[in-house]
């Protein structure tokens, strides 16, 4: 929509051949282009070797900026800061439903001790604060901001 180039990498070479669901249809309509792969491979995309292999077979000699699944990395984190900033001295406390913890992360430095933040995890396993610390000293250096997770409802 922005006029880049993007890929999609698909958990499930199998599905390759059938329909598309709706989000993979209107990513494929936007010009994506979507590259299925075994879900072995995908359990393993974080590690170096699979994700420069699976960069060389979607984009063989190109640049690619990877955005990892849910979106959270530390320039998320860093781009969430400015929500946390336009809502400081707005609300007291701010809640977020949290998937992989980059909103929140960046959403509670942003607020800087004006307000809190709750995030509710979304799946349960109890990994997502040690994912929003990690997430927070990557952009910013160390933990900040005032956040609490409330793990009872996922």
């Amino acid at each position: 929509l922005l006029g880049f180039a993007t890929i999609g990498v698909v958990r499930g070479d199998e599905l390759a051949g059938r329909p598309l669901n709706p989000s993979l249809a209107q990513c494929a309509a936007d010009g994506m282009r979507l590259v299925f792969v075994s879900r072995g491979t995908y359990r393993r995309k974080a590690e170096p070797a699979v994700l420069a292999e699976l960069l060389d077979a979607a984009a063989p000699g190109e640049e690619c900026f990877v955005i990892p699944e849910g979106g959270s990395n530390a320039a998320a984190a860093a781009g969430c800061l400015s929500l946390g900033r336009e809502l400081r001295g707005v609300a007291d406390v701010v809640a977020v439903a949290c998937g992989t913890g980059g909103t929140l992360a960046g959403l509670a430095a942003g607020l800087a001790g004006a307000g809190s933040a709750i995030g509710f995890p979304v799946l349960r396993g109890g990994f997502l604060a040690d994912e929003v610390e990690s997430l927070q000293r990557a952009a910013f250096g160390s933990r900040c901001g005032d956040w609490r997770l409330d793990e009872r409802f996922h």
